[in-house]
């Protein structure tokens, strides 16, 4: 296994591949709104490769917040790892990739999910809960602040 963590440009390929990825394993086929559309707003994309095969992404933009409070701030999402590569840091690497972009910027970062291995991840790395809001699908959502 020869795990490569990269930025990539919004006109990559890997995007729609992220995306694809994403709505699949995440946000599923017929949530209200599509991953590839807001990855297309991000300002901050990477990839996690192995070889040639997408493993994983994340992302940061601003405006992503379900419930429009905190838009405008700088979010993280769209963090995945396919299952069969959790447990090998690769998502560590990849948030510490995501990290160094968020240091270079002020103001606080937001994370929402429902997921308590991400709610659990992000307590452990210094997030503090900030309040819970409903995503666009009427979902819980659990907003952390960094």
């Amino acid at each position: 296994m020869k795990i490569e963590i990269k930025i990539i440009q919004k006109e990559d390929p890997l995007v729609k591949m992220c995306a694809a990825v994403v709505q699949k394993h995440s946000w599923g086929l017929d949530y209200p709104v599509k991953v590839i559309d807001e990855m297309r707003h991000s300002e901050y994309l990477i990839a996690a490769v192995d070889g040639k095969k997408l493993i994983g992404c994340a992302s940061m933009g601003r405006g992503a917040s379900p419930d429009k409070i905190d838009n405008d701030k700088l979010w993280f999402g769209n963090a995945l790892i396919l299952q069969k590569y959790r447990r090998f840091g690769i998502f560590k690497k990849m948030y510490q990739k995501c990290l160094t972009y968020i240091n270079k910027k002020p103001g606080p970062v937001f994370a929402c999910t429902e997921n308590l291995i991400m709610v659990s991840f992000l307590l452990k790395n210094g997030w503090k809960y900030y309040r819970t809001t409903k995503d666009e699908s009427g979902g819980i959502c659990l907003v952390f602040k960094k």
